[in-house]
């Protein structure tokens, strides 16, 4: 069940906002307050178009699935490319942002959903390609979601999602400024936990490379591919990511997201 998360996620919905403000201030208000935060989602992710764009073929003319789409930013981008969009989210609040975000945008091949990515309900074998941007690793059971992906999409279809980095340096090396420096550890925490004090969402997983290759592989996709990336800020203290060729590197190997691109078996 993933009450608490939906409970998290009623709260603090995803704006691009600063999660200290009061809701009434998160939440848009007029069409400029949606454009802000369309905006956002490229402005603190720059390699977010570059990932649309390196799809695009996989996504062009195409029914496809936005698991998580939130206030609907990423859902109105993909519109754009694909044939066909069905976005769902596990909050009302969400889903109802998202609305008033694709009416005031002209969306029209978008349908979009409250549910539970762990409990989808669409037909098997129903989506060419199903997208996921800092979501999954949100879940209670991940594993529900990627054994539900594969069900869900068609045996020739793909699939991309980004999911938090175990090795990062955002997770290494802030985890153990507050452990040793602002002596967490001596509270009884440990990186699993201080991690939670230091990340959005209730629940916050990191997966190691190896680790998401193998949990997709057990599930049956192929052709799994995974590269690194990292929001638009510091790297490491007075390095950005995006701003040097030493911040793009080591975001490139040690930046706070894990890029995964995945096939489903056509032989199936």
């Amino acid at each position: 069940m993933n009450k608490k998360n939906k409970k998290f996620w009623t709260s603090y919905p995803m704006t691009y906002v600063d999660f200290k403000k009061p809701i009434n201030e998160r939440l848009p208000q007029k069409k400029k307050d949606f454009t802000e935060i369309n905006r956002s989602i490229i402005r603190g992710n720059p390699d977010f178009l570059k990932i649309i764009k390196k799809y695009k073929k996989n996504i062009k003319n195409k029914i496809v699935l936005d698991l998580g789409c939130g206030i609907g930013s990423s859902s109105i981008i993909l519109s754009k490319i694909a044939k066909k969009i069905f976005s769902i989210d596990l909050t009302e609040i969400a889903v109802k942002y998202a609305k008033k975000n694709f009416i005031l945008n002209k969306i029209e091949n978008v349908k979009i959903s409250v549910m539970d990515a762990e409990k989808m309900k669409f037909k098997k074998n129903f989506f060419d390609f199903i997208f996921s941007w800092g979501v999954i690793h949100h879940s209670q059971n991940p594993n529900k979601i990627f054994k539900n992906i594969f069900r869900v999409l068609k045996n020739d279809g793909s699939g991309f999602m980004m999911v938090y980095n175990f090795y990062s340096f955002r997770y290494l090396v802030l985890s153990t400024y507050y452990l040793f420096i602002r002596g967490y550890y001596f509270r009884g925490l440990n990186y699993t936990t201080v991690t939670k004090k230091l990340t959005d969402g209730h629940y916050n997983k990191h997966y190691r490379k190896k680790n998401i290759i193998k949990i997709l592989n057990d599930v049956g996709f192929e052709n799994i591919k995974v590269y690194y990336g990292h929001y638009k800020g510091r790297i490491l203290p007075l390095i950005k990511s995006h701003n040097s060729f030493i911040g793009k590197f080591l975001s490139s190997k040690f930046g706070y997201f894990l890029y995964v691109y995945f096939e489903k078996n056509k032989r199936l």
